[in-house]
C-alpha cells in the first residue's frame, strides 16, 4: 500500500487525538504504544517487533501454540471448515506482517495459518450462522470496538453489500484505517472525528468513528462486540447501549462476545447485568467453543417487550468453570501437550461417555 498524502495527514490526527476520556485502564498502556507509531511501524504492527508487542494477547507464544488446537476443532466439521478457509488471509497478502505457525489440514497437507486470523473468521462464520438463522440479510453493521480491522474485513467479504461503522478510540482507528485501507482502498473509507470528517470519499463503505462522537448512521441491523464491553465502565455501557437500542430496527441482531466477569478495569462487569432494555429475545447463549471464558449472547430485536428477558439475564452465571482459563494459561506457557489432552481429548472423551449414558 503506498498512501496518499491526505491519508496520512489523516492517520497522524488521529493519532494526536489519543488520550480520550472513554479510554479505560485496560488499554491505556497499549494506547500509549499506538500514539508513538511510525509509518515504518504501522507496516509491521502485527509482528509483535513494535515497542510494547501490540498484538500482545493475541499472536503472542502461548497464543500460536493453540494455533493447531483451533484447526483441528474447525476441521472437526467440514463445512465449517470450508467456510473458515474461504475468510483466512493467505501469508503473502497479510497486512502488518503477523507470525504464522505451519499448521495440518485433516487431508494430510500443511498450511500457514495466524492464529488471531482464524479466530476471527471463526467469529465471522458464528455471525453469519446467527443471521441465517434469524433470516437476517445485514445491510448496516455496527461493530464497537474493532481491534485493527480483522473481524469488519472478513464480515466485508462475507456481505459484500454490506456497509460498516466502526467506533473506537482514535488510536485504535488509526490500525483500522490502515488495515482495511491496504484491503480495500482509501477511498473505501471516512474518518470521523467528534468535531470533522478529515478524510471521507463519496464511495466510502467503511466509517471509523472515535469513540464518544454519535455515528451519521440512523440505523443498524447488525451490531457486534467482541472483547470491549467487558472493559468499559458502567456509564458507557449505558451510553453504547442507548446508541444501538435506538437504531436498531426490530429483526436486528446484537452479537456479544465478552466475560462472564471482568473485573480488573476498576469495576465489575457481568453479562448478565448489561443495560439491556426489555424489547429482546435470544437467539443464541453459550460458552465460546474456542475460549471458553467467554459467552457467546446473540439477541434479536423486538418490537414488543418481552418480561421474561432481563430475568432471564439475571440467571446467567458470573464465571464458566472460574478454574479453567487460569490452569489454560499456567498449561499454556509450560507444558503445551498437556493443553492438546486437557482442551481436545478430555471433552471428546466426556461426549462419548455422555451419549453412550
Amino acid at each position: 500500500m503506498e498512501p496518499s498524502p491526505r491519508f496520512i495527514s489523516a492517520l497522524r490526527g488521529l493519532l494526536s487525538r489519543g488520550g480520550s476520556q472513554q479510554e479505560s485502564h485496560h488499554w491505556r498502556s497499549f494506547n500509549d504504544i499506538k500514539r508513538s507509531l511510525s509509518w515504518d511501524d504501522l507496516r509491521a504492527f502485527r509482528s509483535g517487533q513494535t515497542s510494547g508487542r501490540l498484538s500482545r494477547g493475541l499472536d503472542d507464544p502461548a497464543s500460536r501454540r493453540r494455533t493447531q488446537l483451533v484447526v483441528d476443532h474447525c476441521w472437526e466439521t467440514p463445512a465449517l471448515g470450508r467456510r473458515i478457509d474461504l475468510l483466512l488471509e493467505p501469508s503473502d497478502a497479510a497486512v502488518g506482517r503477523p507470525p504464522y505457525s505451519q499448521c495440518e489440514l485433516p487431508d494430510g497437507s500443511t498450511r500457514e495459518i495466524n492464529y488471531n486470523d482464524i479466530m476471527l473468521a471463526y467469529i465471522a462464520v458464528r455471525v453469519a450462522k446467527m443471521c441465517e438463522l434469524t433470516d437476517l440479510s445485514p445491510r448496516h453493521i455496527l461493530e464497537i470496538g474493532g481491534g485493527y480491522g480483522g473481524l469488519a474485513h472478513k464480515l466485508a467479504l462475507t456481505y459484500p453489500a454490506a456497509t460498516f461503522t466502526v467506533i473506537d478510540l482514535p488510536e485504535a482507528l488509526a490500525l483500522q484505517a490502515y488495515f482495511l485501507a491496504s484491503h480495500h482502498g482509501e477511498e473505501r473509507l471516512a474518518l470521523h472525528y467528534a468535531d470533522a470528517r478529515t478524510h471521507e470519499s463519496g464511495d466510502a463503505r467503511f466509517h471509523l468513528v472515535c469513540a464518544g462522537t454519535r455515528p451519521m448512521r440512523q440505523h443498524f441491523d447488525l451490531v457486534i462486540n467482541t472483547r470491549s464491553f467487558m472493559e468499559m465502565t458502567r456509564a458507557q455501557l449505558q451510553q453504547y447501549f442507548a446508541l444501538i437500542q435506538s437504531t436498531m430496527p426490530p429483526g436486528g441482531l446484537l452479537y456479544n462476545l465478552n466475560r462472564y466477569l471482568k473485573t480488573s478495569n476498576g469495576s465489575r462487569n457481568a453479562i448478565g447485568r448489561y443495560p439491556y432494555d426489555s424489547h429482546w429475545r435470544i437467539v443464541s447463549v453459550m460458552p465460546s467453543v474456542l475460549q471458553p471464558q467467554l459467552l457467546e449472547l446473540v439477541t434479536a430485536r423486538s418490537s414488543i417487550a418481552n418480561k421474561y428477558f432481563q430475568p432471564f439475564l439475571r440467571t446467567i452465571p458470573r464465571n464458566n468453570h472460574w478454574w479453567q482459563p487460569s490452569l489454560r494459561n499456567v498449561i499454556d506457557s509450560r507444558v503445551p501437550y498437556v493443553d492438546r489432552w486437557f482442551y481436545r481429548d478430555v471433552p471428546r472423551l466426556l461426549s462419548r461417555l455422555r451419549r453412550r449414558g
